[in-house]
């Protein structure tokens, strides 16, 4: 009978701290499809492709839950992104993105190219970029939006 609530105890710790653990979150498909029109402009005007790092992207995404969580705004702490991407991966160069849109991809991704200096860093000789897409109650979505030359 001890064996038995000893087997049951542990199988309960189990449960217990399998429920709790964090969920891991991945690359949403709105994230996905933002970074697809980025690479499908930067094919128009005949720039290179850019990768979708894990790495970066959690950077993107962190800032966007922070936004929405009022714990950050605009560029806050972009510096501390930029420092961490350089000795993290060696990124020689990082800039940063940010946008409140309505979430239809294609609205916002006018609206981010309408912005001349949002344009030329889209534009430029990056190699990686990620977004970071999380919205509010009101519906509003805050993307971040990270490149990177290695």
């Amino acid at each position: 009978m001890k064996s038995i609530m000893k087997v049951l105890g542990i199988v309960c710790m189990i449960a217990i701290f399998w429920s709790c653990e964090k969920e891991k979150e991945s690359i949403s498909q709105e994230e996905k499809d933002f970074h697809a029109l980025i690479n499908d402009h930067r094919t128009v005007v005949s720039a290179t492709a850019v990768g979708f790092p894990v790495v970066i992207w959690e950077k993107a995404r962190e800032h966007s839950v922070n936004i929405v969580n009022g714990t950050a705004s605009g560029h806050s702490g972009f510096e501390e992104r930029e420092q961490y991407l350089k000795i993290k991966i060696g990124a020689k160069e990082v800039k940063e993105i940010v946008l409140v849109g309505n979430g239809i991809k294609q609205e916002d991704f006018d609206e981010m190219m309408s912005i001349q200096s949002n344009k030329a860093i889209i534009e430029g000789d990056f190699v990686h970029c990620a977004v970071g897409i999380r919205s509010n109650s009101d519906q509003d979505f805050f993307y971040t939006i990270i490149f990177v030359r290695m």
